[in-house]
């Protein structure tokens, strides 16, 4: 859930050149129980500049998502969501 709201907002660099190298952005999203996104950060780099600005664009535009489930114990919650370019 949490993976596919920010997934939907990512609109895919065109301007990086497609290479056998895989382009994969890593981000770290503190979450509340009540689902207000605490913090984004990017904690790796896919080492392309223009792909890791539009994952963080992506990623500010997400201010709140759907609480989390009753299961999920700490509060914020940390989840980790990599980001890769599709070479096709």
């Amino acid at each position: 859930m949490i993976r596919d709201r920010f997934h939907s907002l990512w609109e895919q660099p065109k301007s990086v050149v497609r290479s056998s190298q895989d382009f994969v952005t890593t981000l770290k999203i503190r979450i509340r129980k009540d689902g207000t996104i605490l913090s984004r950060e990017i904690v790796n780099s896919s080492g392309n500049p223009t792909m890791d600005e539009t994952v963080q664009t992506a990623a500010d535009k997400v201010t709140r998502i759907d609480p989390l489930p009753a299961g999920i114990l700490s509060d914020p919650y940390e989840v980790k969501i990599q980001f890769k370019l599709d070479q096709n």
